[in-house]
C-alpha cells in the first residue's frame, strides 16, 4: 500500500508540473491515474488534490461547467464523510474556477467560497492553504472591482508565504498587490511591486509566473503612454514564454506585444508573427493558444488596414475557437469587432447580424459593458441605413420594454443610456436629458456607480452645449463623487477639468464685476478644480490630461487676474505638448493672452506667431482666426476721445526710417547665409540655395542684426526675396513711435453734416453694425439686443475676436479686454459707441449731392441662385448624386469642407457676413438658397 501511495504522489507531482506548463492532456492523464491510486489507498486528501488539478485542466480547455460539476460532486462526497481538509480543498477549487467566469454572480460566489475555505484552513491550522485561499479571495475581489478588500487579502497572504519560505507563492501575492495598485491608477507603485514579484519567481525558477508579471508591467506602461518600455517588457515576456514552452502564455505575451506595435503605428511588423503563431498552435492542437493568437491577428490585421475578407475570416475563426473553449466573453467581443468592421465598410446587414449575436451573448453573460456596446453597435447599424434613426429608436424602446417586463433594471438602464446616445446624434437635447436621467435613476437603484457616472457625464455634456453652466456643474459634482468612490483617477481628473470650465462659464455669463469678492471667490473655486485636475493627471502620468488640466488652470487664473500664474501654466502646457501641433498652439494662444494682459507685447507676439504657424500646419482655420485675432490685439493699439461734437482720434505711428540702409543690412545677412554676393533683390531666395534649415539661420541672423518685433517662423514664405524682406522691416521695424491726433470739426453746414454722418452715425446704424459683427463671431443672427452675449455662445476666447472686429469695423474706439463684463450685450456695446461717436445727425435730413436717386436693392433669381449654390456644393464635396433637400453632412461635408463652403458662398454672393455655423443652420442646398435670398434683401 505504501508503494501505491508513493506512485500516486509521483503522478500527482507530474500532473501539477504538466498543468503549470500548459500540457493539459498530460496533466489530465497523470491526475486521473493519481486519483485512482489515492482512492485505492483511501487517501481522501490526495483525491481532493487530484480533483483540483483535473478541474483546473478542464477549465483551461474551456470546460468550466464540467469542472464546476466535478468539484461540486466531490465536495458533497467529502462533506458526507466529514473530511474537513478535502472539503476545504474543494471550496478553494470552486472559488478558483468561478473567479475566472464572466458572470458577476459567479465572481461574487467565488469570493464567498474563498472566505469559507480560508476559515476552514485556519481552523485546520494549514497555513499554506490558508494563504492560497487568501490568494483566491484577493483575485475574486479584484475581478469584482473591490480593490481595497482585494489589497487586504493579498497583504494577509504575503506574510504567511514569507514565514513558510514559499517564495513562488509570495511572488503571486506580490503580483496581486501590484494589480490592486494598478487598478487604482498607482502605476509606479504597481511596477515596483511587480518587479519584486519577478525576483521571487526568478529565485524559485517559476518562469511561467514571471512571464505573466512581465506582461502585466507592459500593459501598465501602455496605460502610462510609455510605449517603448511597454514594448521592452512585452518582448521579455514573449521570449521567456517561448523558452518555457508554454503556448498559452506565449500567445498571451504575443497579443500584448501586438497591442504595443499597433499603438506605435507599426502593426505590419508583427502581422507575420501572428500568422505564424496561429499556424503553429493549430498544428499543436493548442486550442486556447490558437484562440488568443487569432484575436491578436484580428487586431493586427485591422490596424494594418488589411483586406476586410482576411480580417473577417480571422475574426470568424477566433469566434469558433472561443465558442469551443466555452469563452463566451471573448466570443462576444469578437462579434462586436466584426460588427464594427462591417459598419466601417458599409456592410450594414452583416453588421446588424454580428451585433445581434453579440447582444444575445451579452445577455447570457449579464455583461453590462458588453450589453451596452452591442446595443450601441446595433443601433448604429440601423442609423446608418436610410430612415434608420427611427428603427434604432424602435429597437431600443422595444428592448427597454422587454427589460421592464423581465424586471431587468440593469438592461433597462443600459437601454436608456443607449437611447440618450441616439438622441444626442439626432440633436434632441430634451430627449437626451430625459433618457440620461432615467438611466441615472435606474443605475442608482441597483448600486451601479459606473453606469450612473456614464449617465451623469451625458447630462453634463448636454448642459454644456446649451451653456447651462449651473446645471452642468451640478451634474459634474455628482459624477465626481462617484468617480472618487470607484477610484477612477483618470475620470476624476477629466471631470475636474470640465468642472473648472463650467465654473468659468458661470462667471462669464454672470453680471458680477471682475473685482468683486463674489467673482473672485467663484474664480478661486474654478482654479481649485483645475489644480486638482493637474495633480490627479500628474499622479497618473497622463501627459494628455496634464496638458488639458494646465490649459484649464491657465484660463481660470487669467480670469481672476493672476496673469503671471496663468502664463506659467500655459507655458508648461505648451512645453509638454511639443509634437502635438494643435494642442501646443492652443496653449500658446493662452500664453499670448496672458502676456498681453501683462504688457509683454514681444513675448505675446512670439507666442501668438508660433501658434499661428502650428494652426496653419494642421489646417485648423478656427485656430488660425484665433491666433490672428490675438496678433491684431497686439498690433492695433487704437484709442479715441469724443468731446462735444468733435472726434479726436489718437493713433500711434512710427517715424520714418532709412529704407536703403535697411535693404543693405538685409542684403548683407542674406549673402552671408546663402553664400552668394551676386543676388538680385527680387529673386526668390529659395531658388538661390536657401533651404529650410538655412531659413531658420537667416531668421535668427536677421533678428540679431535688426532689432525689433519677434520675426514669424514663416518669414521666408511670407517674404521670399530681399525686396520683400526689406519692405517688411521698413514697415514694422523702424523709427520711434509717436502719437498723431486727428480731429473731425464742424467747418461748414454740408461738410459738417457729412463728417458727422461718417464719424457719428445714428444709434440705429451703430446698433446694426454692432449686431452684424456680433452675429458673425457668435454665429447667430437672431439675437435679442439685451441678451448677455455670454449666454449666446461668446466665450473668453471669441471675446478677443469680437473686440478686434469691432475695433476695425468702428475705428476710433478702443475696447478693453474686460469687454465681456463691462459691455455684456448688444445694447451695452451700442451705448458705448454712441457715447463716443459725437452728435447724431438724422441721415434722412442730409441731401446727397452726388446722387439724386435712391439706391436700388439688389435682387436674385431663386432658380439661378439654387443652381449656383448646388454647383459650389458639388465642387466642394466632389459628388453630384444628392437631392437639394438632403442634409449635406451626410454627403461628405466635413468641418473642414464646411469652412471652404462658407468662404466660396461668401465670395459668390456679396452681402452681410455669413455665420460660422452656416452648414448647421442651413444643412441642405434648399436651406442655403433660402438663406442667401433672405440675406440679399438686407
Amino acid at each position: 500500500m505504501g508503494q501505491l501511495t508513493q506512485e500516486a504522489r509521483l503522478r500527482f507531482r507530474n500532473a501539477r508540473r504538466d498543468l503549470k506548463y500548459d500540457r493539459i492532456n498530460a496533466a489530465l492523464d497523470e491526475a486521473t491515474q493519481a486519483y485512482a491510486s489515492f482512492q485505492l489507498s483511501g487517501d481522501l486528501d490526495g483525491m481532493a488534490e487530484c480533483v483540483r488539478i483535473v478541474s483546473h485542466a478542464l477549465g483551461r480547455q474551456g470546460l468550466r461547467k464540467q469542472a464546476v460539476q466535478m468539484a461540486t460532486e466531490e465536495l458533497e462526497k467529502f462533506r458526507e464523510k466529514n473530511q474537513k481538509r478535502a472539503e476545504a480543498l474543494m471550496l478553494v477549487t470552486l472559488a478558483e474556477i468561478k473567479l475566472n467566469a464572466n458572470q458577476k454572480e459567479s465572481r461574487e460566489e467565488a469570493c464567498h467560497l474563498a472566505n469559507q475555505a480560508r476559515l476552514a484552513f485556519t481552523n485546520l491550522k494549514d497555513r499554506k492553504m490558508e494563504g492560497e485561499s487568501c490568494l483566491a479571495s484577493g483575485n475574486a475581489l479584484l475581478k469584482c472591482g473591490a480593490f481595497d478588500f482585494a489589497l487586504e487579502a493579498f497583504q494577509q497572504a504575503r506574510p504567511i508565504f514569507k514565514s513558510l519560505q514559499q517564495v513562488s507563492l509570495e511572488g503571486r501575492a506580490l503580483h496581486g498587490l501590484a494589480c490592486c495598485h494598478a487598478a487604482g491608477g498607482l502605476y509606479t507603485r504597481a511596477v515596483e511591486q511587480a518587479k519584486e514579484a519577478c525576483k521571487c519567481f526568478e529565485t524559485s525558477q517559476s518562469s511561467i509566473f514571471q512571464t505573466a508579471v512581465l506582461e502585466a508591467i507592459s500593459s501598465w506602461y501602455v496605460e502610462c503612454g510609455e510605449l517603448q518600455l511597454a514594448r521592452s517588457f512585452a518582448e521579455q515576456s514573449l521570449a521567456m514564454a517561448q523558452e518555457a514552452s508554454s503556448p498559452r502564455r506565449e500567445a498571451s505575451a504575443l497579443r500584448s506585444l501586438v497591442k504595443v506595435y499597433i499603438l506605435q503605428g507599426d502593426a505590419n511588423s508583427v502581422l507575420g508573427n501572428c500568422l505564424d503563431a496561429v499556424s503553429r498552435y493549430r498544428d499543436m492542437n493548442a486550442r486556447e493558444a490558437e484562440s488568443i493568437a487569432l484575436a491578436a491577428l484580428v487586431e493586427c490585421s485591422i490596424a494594418s488596414q488589411g483586406s476586410l475578407d482576411r480580417s473577417l475570416q480571422a475574426a470568424t475563426d477566433a469566434c469558433i475557437a472561443f465558442r469551443e473553449m466555452g469563452d463566451a466573453h471573448q466570443e462576444m467581443h469578437m462579434c462586436c469587432t466584426m460588427a464594427r468592421l462591417c459598419l466601417e465598410h458599409q456592410q450594414l446587414d452583416q453588421a446588424e447580424s454580428h451585433a445581434r449575436t453579440a447582444l444575445q451573448l451579452a445577455r447570457g453573460l449579464d455583461d453590462r459593458l458588453g450589453h451596452g456596446e452591442a446595443l450601441g453597435l446595433l443601433a448604429q447599424a440601423f442609423m446608418t441605413k436610410d430612415d434608420g434613426s427611427e428603427k434604432a429608436l424602435v429597437l431600443l424602446k422595444k428592448e427597454q420594454v422587454v427589460c421592464q417586463d423581465a424586471k431587468d433594471q440593469l438592461g433597462e438602464a443600459l437601454c436608456s443610456l443607449s437611447l440618450a446616445h441616439v438622441y444626442m446624434e439626432l440633436s434632441k437635447p430634451k430627449e437626451v436629458l430625459a433618457s440620461a436621467d432615467a438611466a441615472s435613476r435606474l443605475f442608482r437603484s441597483i448600486g451601479d456607480k459606473m453606469g450612473e457616472l456614464s449617465a451623469l457625464q451625458i447630462t453634463a455634456d448636454v448642459h454644456a452645449r446649451a451653456m447651462r453652466y449651473a446645471e452642468m456643474s451640478s451634474a459634474l459634482e455628482k459624477a465626481l463623487t462617484l468617480a472618487e468612490a470607484l477610484g477612477d483617477v483618470v475620470t476624476e481628473a477629466s471631470l475636474n477639468i470640465s468642472l473648472a470650465q463650467a465654473q468659468m462659464g458661470l462667471l462669464e455669463v454672470s453680471s458680477m464685476q471682475p473685482k468683486s469678492d463674489t467673482f473672485q471667490m467663484q474664480g478661486a473655486l474654478a482654479a481649485k478644480a483645475a489644480k486638482r485636475a493637474v495633480a490627479l493627471a500628474r499622479r497618473q502620468q497622463r501627459s494628455d490630461l496634464i496638458i488639458s488640466a494646465l490649459c484649464a488652470l491657465s484660463q481660470t487664473q487669467f480670469l481672476v487676474g493672476e496673469k503671471q500664474a496663468a502664463r506659467s501654466a500655459a507655458k508648461a502646457a505648451a512645453s509638454l505638448a511639443k509634437g502635438q501641433p494643435l494642442t501646443e498652439a492652443t496653449a500658446l494662444v493662452l500664453a499670448a493672452n496672458s502676456c498681453i494682459a501683462m504688457g509683454k507685447t514681444d513675448a505675446a507676439k512670439e507666442a501668438a506667431s508660433n501658434a499661428l504657424y502650428l494652426f496653419e500646419e494642421v489646417k485648423d482655420y478656427v485656430g488660425q482666426d484665433l491666433a490672428k485675432a490675438t496678433l491684431d490685439a497686439i498690433d492695433n493699439p487704437v484709442s479715441a476721445v469724443s468731446i462735444s461734437g468733435k472726434m479726436r482720434l489718437v493713433r500711434k505711428r512710427k517715424t520714418s526710417v532709412n529704407a536703403e540702409a535697411l535693404r543693405q543690412k538685409v542684403r548683407n545677412v542674406v549673402s552671408e547665409i546663402v553664400g552668394m554676393d551676386a543676388l538680385m533683390d527680387d529673386t526668390p531666395l529659395m531658388q538661390s540655395g536657401l533651404t529650410s534649415q538655412s531659413a531658420v539661420l537667416l531668421r535668427n541672423a536677421l533678428s540679431n542684426e535688426i532689432p525689433g518685433p519677434s520675426l514669424p517662423f514663416t518669414l521666408m514664405f511670407d517674404y521670399p526675396s530681399i525686396t520683400d524682406l526689406s519692405a517688411f522691416f521698413v514697415e514694422s521695424a523702424g523709427g520711434e513711435e509717436e502719437e498723431v491726433e486727428e480731429w473731425v470739426e464742424d467747418t461748414s453746414a454740408a461738410g459738417a453734416r457729412k463728417a458727422q454722418a461718417r464719424s457719428g452715425p445714428s444709434p440705429d446704424e451703430l446698433r446694426k453694425q454692432v449686431r452684424d459683427v456680433v452675429a458673425e463671431i457668435v454665429g447667430m443672427d437672431d439675437l435679442v439686443d439685451d441678451t448677455p452675449l455670454m449666454q449666446a455662445g461668446l466665450t473668453s476666447q471669441s471675446a478677443v475676436l469680437l473686440r478686434n472686429s469691432l475695433s476695425k469695423e468702428l475705428p476710433g474706439a478702443s475696447l478693453p479686454f474686460t469687454m465681456m463684463f463691462d459691455y455684456p450685450s448688444i445694447n451695452a456695446l451700442t451705448e458705448f459707441f454712441v457715447a463716443r461717436s459725437g452728435p447724431q445727425v438724422d441721415m434722412d435730413m442730409i441731401e446727397d449731392e452726388d446722387e439724386g436717386a435712391p439706391m436700388m436693392r439688389s435682387s436674385l433669381d431663386p432658380q439661378v441662385t439654387q443652381r449656383q449654390v448646388r454647383q459650389i456644393v458639388e465642387d466642394i464635396v466632389g459628388m453630384d448624386d444628392f437631392a437639394d433637400d438632403a442634409a449635406l453632412m451626410q454627403h461628405g461635408i466635413t468641418s473642414h469642407n464646411a469652412v471652404l463652403l462658407r468662404d466660396a458662398l461668401s465670395k459668390e454672393f456679396q452681402g452681410p457676413n455669413m455665420p460660422h455655423t452656416l452648414i448647421f443652420d442651413y444643412p441642405s442646398v434648399l436651406d442655403l438658397t433660402e438663406y442667401i435670398m433672405v440675406r440679399a434683401q438686407k
